[in-house]
Parts: C-alpha cells; structure tokens; sequence
C-alpha cells in the first residue's frame, strides 16, 4: 500500500527531501533512485548475523537492565494486559535467554508473508514529478498485500475494581500514576474534544494541575496529564513526582503523596462538574493547532502524520478534519467527555521508599484494593 502525501496537508512548505515512513529514512530529490534502491536491499535482503545478533541481545540487556522502577510497570500489567506494553523490562530481559538468530529471521520472513504492508511518502511530489515513477517502481519489488482493514483492533476491557498498584523505589520521590482506561468511539469529535480535555487538565504549563499542583501547592516541579490510544481503546493518566523525603536534610513529607492524589481528585470532580472557562478553550484550541502546524512543516512530519491516519475512517486527510473539528468544540463537549472518561474506575500506581508506602497505608488501602 503506497501514499503519496503532500496534498492531503492545506499550506504546507514543500520542501526538497522525501521523507518515508517506513524506517524513517529521509534523503534529497536528486538521490531518490538510489536511496529507495539501498533501503529496497536492505529490507528485502537484510543478511543477519550472528555477531548482529549478540551484539543488538547485549544493547538491549543494558537498555532493560537500566530502567528503573517506575508506576508504568504495573500501571501497564493491568490496564493494557492484552496489549504489547504488558511486557516489563524485566519480562523482555528474561525472554533474551531463550531467543536465537533463527528466532529473528523466522520473524522476519513471517512479518512479510503475512503482515500488512504501509509505505508512506511525503515530498515535492508537485515540482517534481517524475518521483511519482520512481516511488511506485521501486516499492513494486515488494510482496502484495491485502486491502487495508481499517476496523480498529478490539483491546477494550473495562476496569471492574479501583486498585492501588506499589512498589518500592529508593528515591526521596514518589512518583505517582492515577489512570482511567474508556472505550475509544473513533469518532473525530470525540477525540478533538478529549484532547482538548487533556490540554486543561494537564498538557501544559499553563494547565489546571500544573497551576495548582505544582505552582500552589508546591507539591512537585513536574505533574502533567496524556491520553492516548490503541485499538478501541483509550487511557488518560495524570503524572506527578512528589518528594517525600530529604535525605539531605532529614525532612519527611509523607503527607504528600495524599495531598497529590487528593489534588488530582479534586481537579476531575472540578472539571466534571464545572465548564471549563472560554479562555480555557480557546487557549487550548490554539496550543492544539499550533502542534499540528509545526508537525507538518516538515516532510518527515507530514509523512508521519499521513501514517498514522492509515487506519482512520476518515481518510487520508484526517488531520485536515480533526483541525476542522477543534473550532466545533464546546464548553459543554468537554465537560461530557470528562464524565465519560471519569465515569470508569481509577487505577492508582506509585512507587516510593518503604518509609513512605507505609505511612500512607492506611490512606492507599480507602482509595481501592492494594496489589
């Protein structure tokens, strides 16, 4: 499946680079042929090694053996247990034991016998088109694929019990995840109006919990909200990293990791509650445009952007209607979506010192059950 992207995007710089998403590779009009020809070598014949091998399982030892302990872990294990971001750092250490060469190659050929096909390519397709030819006949080398399938994959499964996740760190920080998992409608507006809820609450340093978290309370230098999905599914989170001991100076601050939780409570009962002000959204509304605009200044932000609307009911112009669809969002829009996403229920995720998980047992054990 090829698309060539550069009309799909209104006012857009054409620039004199290709960009492919399809390994990321960018290269210069005049190199074309050339470039698409060596990355045609090196994916259709790809020639691994053994020495590739040990030497790629040894950088990922070092890379899984370096993360550290983090919410994410068991945040992941439960609210995306049907998914690939299941699998801790430690799981993909212990599965590099019994991985071999023949393993890699089997899924390779494997992936391109029976996996789907996605090239995308961006560039001065109008100045230049003559590399229409060259794309095409160059990405014919390729095996055929099936017609794409747009239906979104079915990972949805509701949270039937509010649950504390812990585990032990030994920072003077505690780090703390609040999650709620909906089902994604894919509907254009829904996800315009979701994000824009995201943006108030905690995607800027202009947001709600950065505002009262961290400039009021005092509570953190870093505390934000995301949202993303994945099939059917979404998740929105709030992140905050709290000091709850000084090393240094002794000093003990137990408290605040109840008063961040708290905080992020209040902050959902607030915005389910009350309309966000018109201020509120239309600063939003403009932070929103402002990324896509920058995204799209560049053929390798155009490329991905066109990639990732491959599986979108609405075509290849998604974005084109998704920044359509901001305008039509209001007040009473973001306030349905927060009790829509609000509604499920919330699953806690910390790490911190022992000290600090028992000083707040008591208080983690009336939020929900503790695993």
């Amino acid at each position: 499946v090829t698309t060539i992207g550069e009309e799909a995007f209104k006012g857009c710089t054409k620039l004199e680079a290709f960009d492919v998403a399809a390994g990321n590779t960018a290269f210069a009009v005049d190199n074309a042929e050339k470039s698409l020809a060596h990355l045609q070598e090196r994916i259709l014949e790809p020639n691994l090694t053994q020495e590739e091998f040990e030497a790629a399982i040894e950088r990922l030892k070092d890379a899984y053996n370096s993360v550290e302990v983090s919410p994410t872990t068991k945040f992941s294990k439960v609210v995306m247990d049907n998914t690939p971001a299941n699998f801790s750092a430690k799981d993909k250490l212990e599965s590099l034991n019994n991985s071999t060469l023949d393993d890699v190659k089997a899924l390779y050929n494997d992936t391109f016998a029976n996996g789907q096909g996605h090239v995308v390519v961006a560039g001065p397709i109008s100045s230049h088109p003559e590399l229409k030819d060259i794309v095409f006949n160059k990405l014919s080398a390729y095996s055929q694929v099936k017609p794409l399938d747009i239906e979104p994959e079915k990972l949805y499964k509701p949270i039937d019990k509010t649950v504390v996740l812990t585990d032990v760190n030994k920072k003077n920080q505690a780090n703390i995840i609040l999650g709620y998992k909906f089902k994604d409608s894919s509907n254009i507006k829904d996800k315009a109006a979701i994000n824009l809820l995201n943006e108030i609450l905690g995607g800027s340093p202009s947001s709600r919990l950065f505002m009262d978290l961290r400039e009021t309370r005092n509570l953190a230098y870093s505390v934000y909200s995301d949202c993303f999905s994945s099939g059917d599914m979404g998740i929105f989170t709030m992140s905050i990293g709290t000091t709850t001991e000084n090393q240094e100076t002794g000093e003990q601050t137990f408290d605040n990791v109840k008063k961040s939780i708290d905080g992020f409570n209040e902050n959902v009962q607030k915005i389910t509650t009350e309309k966000v002000t018109q201020e509120e959204l239309e600063t939003a509304k403009k932070a929103l445009k402002n990324n896509i605009l920058n995204c799209v200044s560049s053929t390798r932000g155009k490329a991905s952007i066109v990639f990732d609307s491959r599986y979108s009911p609405y075509g290849l112009d998604y974005m084109n209607k998704y920044y359509e669809a901001l305008d039509s969002i209001t007040a009473e829009d973001i306030q349905a979506a927060a009790k829509y996403i609000f509604s499920g229920k919330p699953v806690y995720s910390l790490t911190a010192t022992q000290a600090t998980l028992d000083a707040n047992k008591e208080y983690l054990a009336s939020l929900g059950e503790l695993a």
